[in-house]
């Protein structure tokens, strides 16, 4: 092989480029990849955002915006099959949570057979478990290499099948713990003295948002101290204020909507609260872990997320007053003490193979052929 030679890559998240835990983990990686031994095309179909495109194009990709996957799949395929074999691209990269997979793999196969092709898979479940048990001769016939963010995943996708975990990994330096920011973040918002709990995530039905609601409302009923941060945007944000309004929280609940500067305002927060229906390994967690916070989850999560020890599962199918007594558990930290336990976090989620910097050279080293 002639070392010479630049890599063309295809990179295609099938949930759409938009703010979310696939594209972060896109974005860390291939921002470490791209280079002059390694060009990366990226393929932009169903949700989107101008924040996750401009970030991308000021790596060095190029965007090709293709149909919508979901409602122009014919279109969608006929435009995909066009640019693999326009480009005559090294290898394509999908990431996603199902087989359905397979119909891309398909398109890449007829439009190029000697591209290599490398599925992702980041989920334990998803929304279509029949078209995933159907397609799964076909996905498993076209896939050349197996990667998923975790065990789970990974066996969720690929069964008994061999797969390199390639996980999500974080610049933890981003995220660690800054008690200066969290006084100018607390201060901008009044809540000096209030114990605040915070959630990263798009607003839909997976995320679980209505039942953080719940939580609090039980929580605040008791001790009008507490503030909710919700960070994120998506279909059902609209539907969740409303809820907020229903139970006068306006004045306690904040929506920040989408915001780039997430690692600032989890210095703000005292705790993080996700009652997600399932996830695979979810990136938040790992970035609200490395900033020292204690986490309280629906056992739907893989129990693989816990990196520090920091992380209380509770199920989804318990009461309402389970959920607010384990945060109740929880005191607000001094800033020694929060700055100390995300110390030792970020040495924790290193040696478990979660920093950025020392994981990036397994997937440059798939797009290189090595």
């Amino acid at each position: 092989m002639d070392n010479n030679v630049k890599k063309k890559i295809l990179v295609l998240n099938t949930a759409g480029l938009a703010t979310g835990g696939i594209t972060t983990n896109m974005y860390n990686y291939l921002s470490r990849i791209i280079g002059p031994d390694i060009c990366i095309d990226i393929v932009v179909t169903t949700v989107r955002d101008d924040v996750s495109i401009n970030k991308f194009r000021e790596i060095g990709c190029r965007l090709h915006f293709l149909p919508n996957r979901q409602t122009e799949l014919r279109a969608y395929s006929k435009a995909l099959y066009q640019l693999c074999r326009n480009e005559k691209y090294d290898a394509i990269h999908i990431h996603g949570s199902s087989r359905t997979l397979a119909i891309d793999l398909a398109i890449a196969y007829a439009a190029r057979r000697k591209m290599l092709r490398i599925v992702h898979a980041h989920n334990t479940t998803c929304d279509h478990i029949r078209a995933h048990k159907l397609l799964a001769p076909l996905f498993h016939r076209l896939s050349d290499v197996r990667l998923a963010c975790g065990e789970a995943a990974g066996h969720w996708m690929y069964g008994d099948r061999n797969f390199l975990v390639i996980p999500n990994a974080i610049d933890t330096d981003s995220y660690k713990f800054d008690s200066a920011v969290r006084q100018e973040e607390r201060l901008a918002l009044g809540w000096q003295d209030n114990f605040v709990i915070g959630h990263v995530g798009f607003f839909s039905m997976v995320k679980n948002q209505s039942f953080i609601i719940d939580v609090f409302h039980e929580l605040y009923q008791e001790n009008n101290k507490y503030r909710l941060m919700l960070m994120g945007d998506g279909e059902l944000r609209q539907q969740v204020e409303q809820k907020v309004k229903e139970f006068g929280l306006q004045h306690a609940v904040l929506f920040t909507g989408k915001i780039t500067d997430t690692h600032k305002r989890l210095s703000a927060l005292d705790l993080v609260i996700m009652p997600s229906l399932y996830e695979g390994l979810p990136l938040v967690l790992i970035e609200q872990q490395a900033n020292g916070l204690n986490i309280v989850l629906s056992d739907t999560i893989s129990k693989e997320t816990d990196k520090t020890g920091n992380l209380k599962y509770l199920s989804l199918k318990d009461n309402i007053s389970i959920w607010t007594q384990a945060v109740k558990s929880y005191v607000i930290d001094t800033d020694d003490e929060r700055k100390e336990r995300s110390k030792k976090a970020i040495e924790d989620i290193t040696k478990a193979g979660y920093n950025i910097d020392t994981e990036v050279h397994k997937l440059r080293s798939i797009y290189l052929g090595h």
